[in-house]
């Protein structure tokens, strides 16, 4: 979000000659410390991204004899593919939109060959999930299942490893500038119980090698005040596109929906009277796409629930008045 960047400050270089690796850094504890968690109960292995940290912890469940994971749909799409190449069965499960009720958790044995994934929030459309359902999962944790929340786009993140406590086995994913839209300087951290951490790292020669300088400068930054300050102006950015919006969505009446309590740079947008399955069809996308100019990505990509219709994400940090004109032509051809 340009209007923004004045408020993101580059710490200085560092020596671009020597490896480093998770084990050497040493901010461990002061990284999670920002996060919330005691370092003395909570391992981590730092990560150049999110995409290596989904691997490290799909190999992790591997080696702690999952056998089968039940994902909480949507979700990144590198998630289903990194745990099937490991001979993990994959499940599947919808977030449904207009019943927010647990009931498929009720399915999924609480035993140490089982794990649930969950991403929070709930992925493109940055509605978190409620302190009940992560009650619910920490009872499941418990009683023997694996909990993994991919939090890679939480503007707070923590909240699920502060809630597992010490209920069981429990990995969580943070990437906390990529919440916030900076995308070339970011670093990636998975949590877990601590004595895991020997095993992480010892794979992590394997999956990712060292860490390059972005991670650690993005790293050093995370911790300042800067981070912060930023992280408030983003928000505060925000808040007049999410006005402007959910005004502009209003205008179409029942044809178009909006996820309530979504927050951060993430929306996505509902036609509930188009069938999802248009998203799959190259035909459609291309005539709407000739006669808008809006491109997008639509949500069966991602695993949502059909019964929402056709739908897809907006990415209101992209704000410009060719991105407010774009997306009006697209709302007024699929409202029709």
């Amino acid at each position: 979000m340009q209007t923004v960047r004045v408020a993101l400050p580059f710490p200085k270089p560092l020596d671009p000659i020597p490896y480093r690796y998770s084990y050497l850094m040493m901010n461990k504890a002061e990284v999670l410390r920002k996060f919330g968690l005691d370092p003395n109960e909570i391992g981590v292995l730092f990560t150049e991204n999110g995409s290596e940290s989904i691997s490290a912890v799909a190999n992790a469940l591997k080696l702690l004899g999952v056998t089968d994971v039940h994902i909480f749909d949507p979700s990144y799409f590198t998630t289903h593919h990194n745990l099937s190449r490991l001979g993990i069965n994959v499940h599947r499960n919808k977030w449904k939109r207009q019943n927010a009720s647990y009931d498929w958790l009720l399915d999924v044995p609480s035993t140490p060959s089982h794990a649930i994934w969950v991403t929070d929030p709930i992925y493109n459309t940055g509605v978190y999930l409620p302190d009940e359902f992560v009650h619910a999962l920490a009872v499941k944790a418990s009683k023997g299942a694996k909990i993994v929340a991919d939090e890679t786009l939480s503007i707070f993140p923590g909240k699920f490893a502060r809630a597992m406590g010490s209920s069981g086995q429990f990995f969580a994913i943070h990437t906390p500038h990529k919440a916030v839209c900076v995308n070339g300087l970011k670093f990636s951290v998975v949590v877990f119980r601590k004595e895991l951490e020997s095993s992480f790292e010892d794979w992590a020669d394997v999956l990712s090698g060292g860490l390059g300088i972005s991670a650690l400068v993005a790293t050093e930054h995370f911790l300042s005040d800067e981070y912060d300050q930023y992280r408030e102006a983003f928000l505060e950015a925000l808040k007049l596109v999410r006005k402007w919006h959910s005004q502009t969505i209003a205008e179409f009446g029942r044809f178009a929906m909006l996820d309530e309590q979504s927050t951060g740079h993430f929306a996505s947008v509902y036609f509930p009277n188009k069938s999802a399955s248009l998203g799959v069809s190259i035909d459609y996308l291309r005539s709407v796409v000739e006669r808008t100019g809006a491109f997008f990505i639509p949500g069966n990509r991602s695993g949502f629930d059909p019964d929402s219709g056709f739908c897809f994400r907006v990415n209101l940090s992209r704000d410009s008045p060719r991105f407010r004109g774009a997306l009006r032509r697209l709302y007024r051809e699929l409202a029709q």
